[in-house]
């Protein structure tokens, strides 16, 4: 066998080789012979991975919020003291003209004298109309302060909860019990004028039913949207929420304000923030008026009789809700002293009557 001929068949077993290398290299690919372990930890490892990334970026994300938000007040604030601080130095170079006006004339006094030629008094006179102007800036400023991060309308509150028990004289349960006469003779009810000081009251006729709109008490400068409500869930009358305490709420399943019968509408005397749409209720005097707006145009015009206040442990629902015959009104809010719990211990009830001055 000749040289040539060797050489031929070692190229022949070298490409064989080769060619079953690769075709072992591709079997064993197709196999993806991973072992079970490292599949297992690959499926355990990689969504926390995920999880751990994406809350990264979310914390990256709100960490560049709060900078970005920490920047813009950093620069509003900036702002407002530099405009604080040139407010400041305008008043208090206007206060320095003002407060050494006086002494301006001893910078052009004669022979060249100058302001450091003052005396010790003039001197002593100036620093302390300084220090005065700088105390009354001090004091408005506490006083800014005071009333815009102090307990807002407490004064208003404790004004109105003074007042929160009937005036003098105002009580005449006779007037309130008195027999009226019928509604359409237009005679006198005998409510007992000498001792209210007023001249017998005539009884109006009843007028047609009317949704009321809207309450004024021209002696105590109420005047109030009157909203129409149903019975409070324990079965009493309606009671306005906080956020309709400047409304008056009428009872809507009952009688009308002109209608025979009582009409009922019940109002808050006061609220944390001042007072509310019935306050000072219980300073109403006898003979005085109160007049309700109605849905149909008209105006019905009561007289008060009187101004009456019971405990709320011994409410007369009787005397205040029973039948009556006549067009009657019944005013009722809070009253009598503020509670430990929180409210008052008692209710004001103001008690009127229809009469012919309305339209």
């Amino acid at each position: 066998m000749s040289e040539e001929t060797r050489r031929r068949g070692k190229r022949r077993l070298r490409r064989a080789a080769r060619a079953a290398l690769k075709g072992l290299a591709a079997f064993f690919a197709r196999l993806n012979p991973v072992p079970p372990l490292r599949r297992l930890i690959l499926a355990l490892v990689r969504p926390p991975v995920r999880l751990v990334r994406a809350v990264v970026a979310a914390v990256a994300r709100a960490v560049r919020t709060v900078r970005r938000a920490i920047r813009a007040v950093r620069r509003a604030a900036v702002r407002s003291a530099v405009r604080a601080g040139r407010a400041v130095r305008r008043c208090a170079a206007t206060c320095r003209r003002h407060a050494v006006a006086p002494f301006q004339p001893l910078s052009h006094a004669p022979n060249g004298a100058s302001p450091s030629s003052r005396n010790r008094q003039q001197r002593m006179a100036v620093r302390s109309r300084r220090l005065e102007v700088a105390a009354v800036l001090a004091a408005a400023t506490v006083g800014l302060l005071a009333a815009i991060y102090g307990p807002g309308g407490q004064d208003g509150v404790r004004e109105a909860r003074a007042s929160s028990s009937i005036a003098e004289g105002v009580s005449r349960p006779g007037a309130v019990d008195a027999p009226a006469a019928a509604p359409n003779s237009g005679s006198t009810a005998g409510l007992d004028p000498i001792s209210a000081g007023q001249p017998p009251s005539v009884v109006a006729a009843p007028l047609s039913r009317s949704v009321p709109v809207r309450i004024r008490i021209p002696q105590l400068g109420t005047d109030a949207e009157v909203i129409g409500a149903d019975l409070s869930p324990d079965g009493g009358p309606p009671t306005p929420s906080e956020a309709d305490a400047m409304r008056a709420a009428w009872y809507a399943g009952g009688v009308s304000p002109g209608e025979s019968g009582a009409a009922i509408l019940v109002g808050h005397l006061d609220t944390y923030d001042g007072p509310a749409a019935f306050s000072g209720l219980g300073q109403l005097r006898p003979g005085e008026t109160i007049e309700i707006d109605r849905v149909d145009g008209t105006t019905a015009v009561f007289a008060v009789d009187s101004v009456e206040q019971y405990p709320k442990t011994d409410f007369p629902d009787l005397r205040v809700y029973g039948a009556v015959d006549t067009p009657q009104l019944r005013l009722i809010t809070c009253g009598g002293a503020w509670t430990a719990d929180g409210g008052y211990d008692s209710n004001i009830v103001a008690y009127a009557h229809l009469t012919p001055r309305g339209t």
